[in-house]
């Protein structure tokens, strides 16, 4: 998330050039990230807004069910950003059981609200078209990755190479990210999932391939990404 800021920042640096005093703070009022997002519109979903931002900040069985309530005393478990890095508005199609490490999917959308504080001229950088596809973490989760890593094994992402097939997208636009998990492997006590993202803006697939390597997977915007969950050290 700290990369994700800097990136962005970068794209406003103003440094050597002469510019009014109007337009810097212009400037730096837009790229401050908000802590208080606005909320997505309603649409038809089985996770909306709310139940997300539970899932970042409070509990993963209120959302998820008692079954996932012993998740909630671990130390550490997968979970999705807190505003302002929360780029998901709803879910709207889940195709996976808890403790079946197998093939399974999840539809997210993400309503890219106007005058965001990362866009420059209304349209997204390509830091935030890959950082919304960011419910990888969710399915994983609700797999039930953390009944395995207990608190005691984190996940990150390793690799990531993309090329797209269309302009980044703007401002006002729903972004539609399809993420298959294909498979599974084990390597020691690390656990690497492989999947494929595809995302699509308004009528059209804006991205290509996409290859990631993270600790504890595989990605398709294509995203081709492999994470992996390693052991954590103090």
């Amino acid at each position: 998330m700290r990369q994700l800021a800097e990136l962005i920042s970068s794209n406003t640096n103003t440094k050597g050039i002469s510019v009014s005093n109007t337009f810097q703070q212009t400037v730096s009022q837009k790229t401050k990230p908000e802590t208080q997002q606005p909320v997505p519109q309603t649409k038809p979903c089985i996770f909306d807004y709310h139940d997300l931002l539970e899932l970042a900040g409070g509990s993963i069985a209120n959302v998820f069910g008692a079954e996932y309530a012993e998740i909630d005393s671990y130390r550490r478990c997968v979970r999705l950003p807190m505003e302002p890095y929360l780029l998901v508005s709803r879910v709207t199609q889940l195709d996976a059981k808890l403790g079946e490490f197998k093939p399974s999917t999840i539809t997210t959308e993400y309503d890219i609200p106007e005058n965001a504080w990362y866009t420059t001229d209304g349209q997204i950088p390509w830091a935030v078209a890959v950082e919304s596809g960011q419910c990888d973490l969710m399915l994983i989760s609700y797999l039930g990755i953390d009944f395995d890593c207990k608190g005691e094994q984190v996940y990150r992402l390793l690799d990531c190479t993309l090329t797209y097939l269309d302009d980044m997208p703007l401002e006002g636009q729903t972004l539609r990210y399809e993420i298959s998990i294909n498979s599974f492997a084990k390597h020691d006590q690390n656990l690497l999932f492989f999947l494929i993202m595809s995302v699509l803006s308004a009528t059209k697939w804006f991205s290509g391939w996409i290859t990631a390597v993270r600790d504890f997977s595989q990605m398709k915007i294509y995203l081709r990404a492999k994470v992996l969950f390693i052991q954590h050290r103090n």
